[in-house]
């Protein structure tokens, strides 16, 4: 005699193996892709120059922040920020993102960029003219 019942039931059974196969395939995908995008967004914070204040310990450092993904894949380049505070290492103080230009390395632009400390605040000028003021209230007065 045939029963439906049963047939029914056979036939699920391998449909639910596969949904819950691919279940852990897409559970295994997500965390991988998590880990993989938490590693590849992290910020390096490698000091790539830093300048003191003379007379005061104010430093003034370049550093790479994060890695800009907007030519990917073709172009995936490092993004720099500057600091401005009592440590030479960014730390508790003031923050700027800013683009290098004018050199093939950006390191190269970055560290041959000038500094000059004033009664107002803090310049920096890179080589190829482009130039940042950070007035003084900024940086100092902090904790």
């Amino acid at each position: 005699m045939f029963n439906a019942k049963r047939l029914q039931k056979n036939v699920n059974r391998p449909l639910f193996k596969q949904l819950a196969w691919f279940g852990s395939v897409l559970g295994a995908s997500l965390l991988l892709s998590a880990i993989a995008l938490f590693v590849l967004t992290r910020p390096s914070l490698k000091v790539i120059k830093t300048w003191e204040k003379p007379g005061a310990s104010m430093y003034l450092t370049v550093y790479e922040s994060d890695t800009d993904w907007r030519g990917f894949p073709l172009n995936v380049q490092p993004r720099y920020a500057i600091y401005v505070g009592r440590s030479g290492t960014p730390s508790y103080g003031h923050y700027v993102d800013m683009s290098f230009y004018g050199l093939p390395k950006e390191t190269d632009s970055i560290r041959q960029s000038s500094v000059a400390w004033s009664d107002q605040g803090v310049t920096i000028r890179q080589p190829s003219g482009h130039v940042l003021f950070i007035p003084k209230a900024m940086y100092e007065g902090g904790r």
